[in-house]
């Protein structure tokens, strides 16, 4: 159970990275 818990937590982190990344490259598109 735990580990499934830190599999999901993990999956949480890595999905927002990738949004945080794909957001600075919208921005990034529309500024320049």
């Amino acid at each position: 159970m735990i580990f499934i818990w830190f599999l999901d937590v993990v999956k949480s982190i890595e999905f927002r990275m990738f949004a945080a990344v794909f957001f600075r490259l919208n921005v990034y598109n529309i500024y320049f």
